[in-house]
């Protein structure tokens, strides 16, 4: 089904690097001896264990695999693992995982990096092709390749790639910590088996006949009649018999006969958006769906017990993976910390989160303080820590924008000075955003129903909306401005205004509806829009014409506030409390 070729660095006392096939699944790995340990010898058992604990887990999923790495983590305790990164291949679904390593996939003359490993493991999904590679590499042997990407990845041959990684591993200086294992799927060998079975039929003995050869020993008229009526009773038995056999065995074959229509449509289903996959994502997900609808419809037909609700059930489960596949799902088991606010602030806790030109500012309500945070140097410092009453901001490229209990305070970031720069309005109501686009502060009035301009971030207030336009802004609890103006609802409606007048927006090929949201981000050098979809504990992507586009799955984004995002940097930036965490796009 695949085929393998590796380059090993060449190991030392302390330190050794492996490569380990078992199954399909496949490990390449660096560790370090405790002192006092052999390292060749801990790495041996090490791998042998890995071996037991495959064959007692069995993993078929990402989230399998996982939390079978993370076994092996905490019994490796004779060595300390340097990087592991392990691929899981079944049929045409690749499952990786990596802690401080890397995944790299070759698809005809491209090469890309699927995965990046910068502590815990990080994990992702997705479909082989015929012909295409994928090299799982030891944090590192990136570096070391550096601009020879082109030429090692060249040749179409594993081998000769490895042969590459090699040479590149012997003129590094740490060589003994750099590994690589390439896995090659040979053309005409992406299959995905479908086995059947068989039930066995058990048929017991009739009750009735029983009773009735019972009843002939206890006849009068002697041995001659009771012969006679016996038989009688046995032939009347066995047509009793024959006729109710006749009749289960026809329900029995209709029975079977229904399961493998089915089975045979919903295998179809699954086999048509497997197919669809590349070329048109979003029909894939619907084939998926629509699966996975006509299944559970059926299986409630069977009883618990029988076969044919087991292998409905195993089919299910396939459908679920390949759906979370399809739909782009990236589950997260332990996000890298970006930045701590305490580092700044003893205590400090962040409420929300803005960007711009590669600064963010943190509004911290508990202790009516700003803080600022350079992106991508992670450069902190506190920017305001006596705001009355702090509840929304924004920033440009030398102010930060705070809604507080005086109106609009304005604080420069070079001298921290701080003034009033809007003098709160009785007309306002509850106000749910502010947001700072081309010079202008804007305001969200929900209580309202308005949007206010402020021309140059000051002056006299206008509205935004048109003349007539009057939304519901009854549910809304943030807006983004990316030259349109989007308003996201606590009910997971994304409205979109452009020059002031409404433009019809809607979500299509979501898999569950977003529940209980919490804030959004774009900006107009964003792509996308990034919704922190609480209730579910995610992050969805969607284009801004509404398609769709993937999810990252986290159990803390339940507690998180806010969040940005920069496409350039390929990193989502989440707030949660005291913390900003970063996600990899």
């Amino acid at each position: 089904m695949f085929k393998t070729a590796s380059a090993i660095g060449t190991p030392t006392e302390t330190i050794w690097a492996q490569v380990h096939v078992v199954g399909n699944l496949l490990i390449a790995a660096v560790v370090e001896s405790n002192e006092g340990v052999n390292v060749a010898a801990a790495g041996k058992e090490l791998l042998v264990r890995i071996e037991q604990l495959y064959g007692e887990a069995k993993p078929g999923n990402l989230v399998d695999l996982q939390a079978f790495l993370q076994k092996v983590l905490e019994e490796s305790t004779s060595v300390r693992l340097l990087s592991l990164t392990a691929a899981l291949l079944t049929g045409k679904v690749l499952y990786i995982s990596t802690t401080h390593g890397e995944v790299l996939l070759k698809r005809g003359d491209r090469v890309q990096t699927i995965l990046q490993g910068k502590g815990g493991f990080s994990g992702a999904s997705g479909f082989v092709q015929e012909g295409d590679s994928i090299i799982l590499i030891s944090s590192g042997l990136q570096k070391e390749i550096g601009e020879k990407t082109e030429e090692i990845f060249a040749p179409k041959d594993g081998s000769e790639i490895a042969e590459g990684l090699l040479s590149t591993i012997h003129k590094a200086d740490e060589k003994e910590k750099l590994v690589g294992l390439v896995i090659t799927i040979p053309q005409g060998q992406v299959v995905i088996p479908v086995e059947e079975q068989i039930e066995e039929v058990v048929i017991k003995p009739s009750f009735l006949r029983q009773k009735l050869l019972s009843f002939s020993k206890n006849l009068p008229g002697g041995q001659s009649k009771r012969v006679i009526l016996t038989v009688f009773i046995l032939l009347v038995g066995l047509l009793a018999a024959s006729l109710v056999l006749g009749v289960g065995k026809r329900r029995e074959e209709a029975s079977k006969a229904h399961f493998n229509s089915i089975y045979k449509e919903i295998s179809q289903k699954y086999d048509e958006g497997i197919a669809l996959s590349d070329l048109n994502p979003t029909l894939a997900q619907k084939t998926f769906r629509d699966a996975k609808e006509k299944l559970e419809k059926e299986k409630i037909t069977f009883s618990e017990k029988s076969k044919e609700y087991k292998d409905l059930t195993e089919l299910s489960k396939k459908i679920d993976e390949v759906l979370r596949i399809a739909l782009h799902i990236t589950t997260i088991s332990d996000p890298a910390t970006f930045f701590d606010v305490t580092v700044i602030k003893e205590g400090g806790k962040g409420k929300s989160l803005s960007l711009f030109e590669g600064k963010m500012l943190v509004l911290d309500s508990g202790e009516n303080a700003l803080y600022s945070v350079t992106f991508p140097k992670k450069r902190g410092e506190l920017v305001s820590g006596s705001i009355n009453s702090a509840r929304l901001e924004a920033l440009s490229s030398d102010f930060a924008y705070v809604l507080s209990g005086e109106g609009i305070e304005r604080a420069s970031f070079a001298s921290k000075k701080k003034e009033v720069l809007i003098k709160k309005d009785d007309s306002w109501g509850e106000i749910a955003a502010l947001s700072f686009f081309a010079g202008n502060l804007y305001m969200l009035d929900k209580e309202n129903g308005a949007i206010y301009k402020y021309q140059g971030a000051q002056g006299e207030k206008r509205s935004y909306l048109g003349a007539g336009v009057k939304p519901d802004f009854g549910s809304s609890i943030d807006m983004e401005i990316d030259g349109a103006v989007w308003v996201l609802n606590s009910n997971g409606r994304v409205s979109k205004f452009v020059q002031g007048s409404p433009e019809s927006f809607s979500i299509d090929g979501i898999d569950t509806d977003l529940n209980n949201p919490t804030a959004f981000f774009t900006d107009d050098e964003t792509e996308h829009l990034y919704i922190l979809d609480s209730g579910n504990k995610r992050i969805v992507v969607v284009k801004k014409d509404g398609t769709y586009i993937s999810q990252y799955q986290w159990e803390g984004m339940g507690m998180a506030t806010d969040l940005v995002v920069s496409e350039k940097e390929k990193k989502i930036l989440l707030l949660s409390g005291s913390k900003i965490y970063e996600i990899e796009l």
